[in-house]
């Protein structure tokens, strides 16, 4: 998917900002650990198209992290 930089909106949150590199990298992460559940890959869909995670959500994220075997520090 390409984006025109004038498509897209200023992220006025300074925490969504801060956590919107982390959350990338995490979802990067568990995508290419190997084969995943459908229930996964819809988590995994719909977190990334956020900018921000609710603390239910980073835990989903966090469950998914743990089950697979994919350490959040590598």
């Amino acid at each position: 998917m390409t984006v025109k930089p004038e498509n897209l909106n200023k992220i006025d949150s300074l925490e969504a900002h801060e956590q919107l590199p982390l959350l990338q990298e995490r979802i990067w992460r568990l995508r290419n650990c190997g084969i995943l559940d459908c229930g996964a890959y819809t988590v995994l869909e719909s977190s990334g198209r956020q900018t921000y995670l609710t603390p239910v959500e980073l835990r989903l994220l966090q469950c998914l992290e743990e089950y697979y075997g994919v350490d959040e520090e590598s």
